[in-house]
Order: C-alpha cells, then sequence, then structure tokens
C-alpha cells in the first residue's frame, strides 16, 4: 500500500527523492560513519523508488535535481562551521533517516491518488465507481468516487471493468 501511495503521487515522491538522495548521499561521505549502514539501507530504498519514479513516469528531470541539490549541499558544506546554512546541514544529516521516514508518511496519509485502479462495479441494485481496497470473503470493499467506504456482497456483484 505505502509504495503503491508512492507512485500513485509520483510528482511528490520525486521531489522527496530528489532531495532525499543527495541528502543521503552526503550524510554516507560527510556523515560521523556510525549509521552508515542504516543509511545505506535507506538509500538503496530511495534509489529504487527513484528508479521506478524515472522509468515509470518518465522524469529523466529527477537525477539532474538530485544532483543539483547535492551541489547545493557540498558549498554548503564549505561555509564556516559556525554558519546557520552549515548547522542546519549537520541537523538535517542527522536525522536524515527520520526526515525520510516522515516524508514518505506524509506522502501516504495526504495523497489524493488511490493506488488501485478505477472500476465500474456493476451490482444487483445498480452501479458503483470506485477503487476496490480489499477482496474478502462475502464482500468487497469499495472507495466510491465522492470518498465514502461501500461494503457491497459478493453475491450481489454482477461485474467489474
Amino acid at each position: 500500500m505505502l509504495l503503491g501511495s508512492l507512485l500513485a503521487e509520483h510528482l511528490l515522491t520525486a521531489a522527496l527523492v530528489g532531495c532525499l538522495m543527495p541528502l543521503l548521499v552526503a550524510d554516507y561521505l560527510w556523515g560521523d560513519g556510525r549509521r552508515r549502514t542504516s543509511v545505506l539501507l535507506v538509500a538503496a530504498l530511495a534509489l529504487a523508488t527513484s528508479l521506478a519514479v524515472v522509468l515509470s513516469f518518465g522524469l529523466w528531470w529527477l537525477p539532474l535535481a538530485a544532483v543539483a541539490v547535492f551541489g547545493v549541499l557540498a558549498m554548503v558544506r564549505r561555509t564556516p562551521p559556525q554558519s546557520f546554512l552549515r548547522r542546519l546541514l549537520v541537523a538535517l544529516l542527522a536525522r536524515v533517516s527520520v526526515v525520510a521516514g516522515v516524508g514518505v508518511l506524509l506522502i501516504a496519509a495526504f495523497g489524493q491518488t488511490p493506488w488501485v485502479p478505477l472500476e465500474r462495479i456493476q451490482t444487483t441494485s445498480g452501479t458503483v465507481d470506485g477503487y476496490v481496497l480489499s477482496v474478502d470473503p462475502g464482500y468487497l470493499n469499495v472507495l466510491t468516487t465522492d470518498h465514502r467506504v461501500e461494503i457491497l456482497i459478493s453475491a450481489d456483484v454482477v461485474s467489474r471493468s
């Protein structure tokens, strides 16, 4: 469900990954080294997500944007250690996994595009247009286009398309 939400909101996901990947690379290169394994794991997940977004939606600008963001981070790193931007960068690098987790949860929580295709469900009592959330023995849970959840009895479903 989470991966589906990320791909459904592909522009928000691209913006998150475009900022997150450079932070992860910077943390791996410039961080204190104690959490390199976890940073590497999160970076692998972010890379897989960015590849999925680029290949699925043709957002070829994403790698270029990530390189540009990394360039900005490299320039900030060259500022004096007491500068506000440098302290902000250090704080972000110390919490990069938290930033990633919060970003993913925000996209999943506030995304407006369902992660399943719209279906037209013909029942014995009429037609329902919606997104099938789950198919359980005896019934279907459907999110209608007006954002209501309806439970349809499987025996009443004539067709789905």
